[in-house]
């Protein structure tokens, strides 16, 4: 599934969080696992505002990036943030 396809889909926003987990973050992780150049915080800020178009399909975001990634029980998404992400998987 490309990306761009992905941002023309009509799902939620739970699912458009879901699809961005499953199906985005592992595809940029392996890329910036297999880099062999140093990964700027430049680089995290980009991805995430990647992300951000991605899950509100290129408007206005409606919520902030600070409550999408936290748990459900405090009423965010549990969004990873991408520096986070990586650093887990270069453990």
């Amino acid at each position: 599934m490309h990306i761009a396809h992905m941002q023309q889909l009509q799902y939620e926003l739970n699912a458009r969080v879901a699809v961005s987990k499953m199906v985005v973050l592992p595809r940029c992780l392996y890329v910036l696992q297999n880099s062999m150049c140093d990964i700027k915080m430049n680089t995290f800020q980009e991805l995430n505002s990647f992300l951000i178009k991605l899950i509100w399909t290129g408007r206005r975001s409606k919520v902030r990036l600070d409550i999408l990634k936290l748990d459900p029980v405090e009423g965010g998404l549990c969004l990873p943030g991408m520096q986070l992400y990586y650093m887990a998987g270069l453990l």
